[in-house]
């Protein structure tokens, strides 16, 4: 990596905490030793699991409307601890829980949102019992997520909530880290125990390359990082046990086009890449110091600048650029879990004109798909639609289709919503074929005892 400092348009860029009347009080998010996601947020809600029992449920705040919270409404559903939320890019009242037994549940939130407990998810799409990692939506195909557990990845169509594909063949390891999507929803990288990365195709389920990214033995992040061509980004360690940041050419990845040494940490940084303008966001757990570093056409990655954001990091995480407040040069918005509260954090890049920038606000991903998931079994390829900030106007209310608008009563013992991991040596269609005649059965039965 180059050491001489360089010029950059992001070189300022400063980060703005809420003041204390447009923070989330009285929110305590889970202190679970457990690695995950237990934030998320888009333009409407902030979703976060909470601290109370063994951190089974969560909440879903509107962001505007801040402040001191009396009474926190509670989503009640889970047996074990919720490690994953994520929201629907393109229906933001539905959102995707993950826990530790493997369970994902769809929910949907209203427009105002939560106004008493919801007890009742729209389905339960649990499909291995090892534990869930992170919920991808396709960039580009409505009604398409990609749920990740431990020891498989599993594509659903979220129209009618069944399965599109599962993916078992894992390679020689049978434990995921972490994962990431491309820009057009076409491949899925993954970290694993074994120290690999493998890149599989979601169209066809099968692993398409794969590389060693980090020597040390902990676990290793990986994150898309594609506005410029075939990149992508590993966070790991040394055998040093010095967290390491490396940028990869999946085309030759004999070793990586740029490589940093970032020091010192229990853990692996997060990272999050802001697609529009190239810029990577390296935070981690129980840290106060965000760096920021810009990626160039050729994989080179500078620092630009470390953020202190004064108390340390519980759990945080990005708004879409959909929620950047444009007209104050919010360039990103994170949402950062504090002991007592959820602090909006605004990084801004200060411009002494109070006209629209263009040249830090190109065009971005819209919240209207390219395609259907019709369209994706299809096998039918996009990149997702871009929409321009100048002119966004954000919804006040989004039109639900009448499906996401009532719970359906899922019975734990037997569901046409419950998705269960067939055994080994048979495949998922056949699974299906089998478990139906098993529902017939089972009804034909209950018919003769009546």
């Amino acid at each position: 990596m180059k050491k001489f400092m360089r010029e950059s348009k992001f070189r300022h860029v400063y980060a703005k905490s809420s003041p204390k009347e447009q923070q989330f009080e009285g929110v305590e998010v889970s202190q679970s030793r457990l690695d995950g996601n237990y934030v998320a947020c888009n333009e409407i809600f902030i979703a976060a699991v909470l601290n109370v029992a063994k951190s089974l449920d969560f909440t879903v705040l509107r962001r505007d409307k801040p402040g001191r919270l009396e009474t926190v409404f509670k989503c009640i559903g889970h047996g074990k601890p919720i490690v994953d939320l994520s929201f629907d890019p393109f229906y933001p009242n539905r959102l995707v829980t993950g826990d530790d037994d493997g369970t994902f549940l769809c929910w949907c939130i209203g427009d105002d949102g939560l106004t008493e407990d919801l007890k009742e998810p729209i389905a339960n799409l649990s499909f291995s019992q090892r534990r869930a990692i992170q919920t991808l939506w396709h960039p580009s195909a409505s009604d398409v997520a990609i749920f990740v557990n431990a020891d498989c990845i599993t594509i659903y169509n979220m129209k009618d909530y069944t399965l599109i594909r599962s993916i078992e063949d894992l390679g020689d390891s049978d434990q995921i880290f972490s994962a990431s999507i491309n820009k057009d929803g076409t491949l899925l990288a993954a970290s694993f125990k074994d120290k690999m990365v493998r890149i599989f195709d979601l169209y066809t389920g099968k692993i398409v390359h794969q590389f060693q990214a980090h020597e040390g033995s902990k676990p290793t992040r990986v994150q898309y990082v594609d506005k410029f061509g075939n990149f992508l980004c590993t966070s790991g360690f040394n055998k040093k046990s010095e967290r390491c940041v490396s940028i990869w050419n999946i085309d030759d990845t004999s070793k990586p086009v740029s490589n940093e040494v970032v020091g010192q940490g229990v853990a692996a940084y997060n990272v999050f890449y802001d697609f529009d303008v190239s810029l990577l966001c390296l935070f981690s757990k129980g840290s106060s110091i965000m760096n920021i570093y810009e990626m160039e056409s050729s994989g080179q990655i500078f620092s630009v600048c470390s953020i202190n954001e004064g108390e340390q990091l519980r759990s945080g995480c990005f708004a879409p650029k959909l929620a950047c407040d444009v007209h104050r040069n919010e360039l990103m918005h994170f949402v950062k879990a504090t002991d007592k509260a959820l602090d909006p954090i605004s990084l801004i890049v200060p411009r002494k004109s109070d006209k629209f920038q263009e040249d830090i606000f190109p065009d971005t991903r819209g919240d209207v798909p390219a395609m259907s998931v019709e369209d994706f079994i299809a096998g039918k390829k996009m990149e997702p639609k871009l929409m321009s900030l100048k002119t966004y106007e954000p919804r006040v209310t989004y039109a639900m289709p009448e499906r996401m608008k009532s719970s359906v009563q899922i019975n734990p013992n037997k569901s046409s919503m419950m998705v269960r991991r067939p055994a080994g040596g048979i495949n998922a269609e056949e699974f299906a074929k089998l478990e139906a005649r098993v529902t017939a059965l089972e009804k034909k039965i209950e018919s003769l005892t009546k």
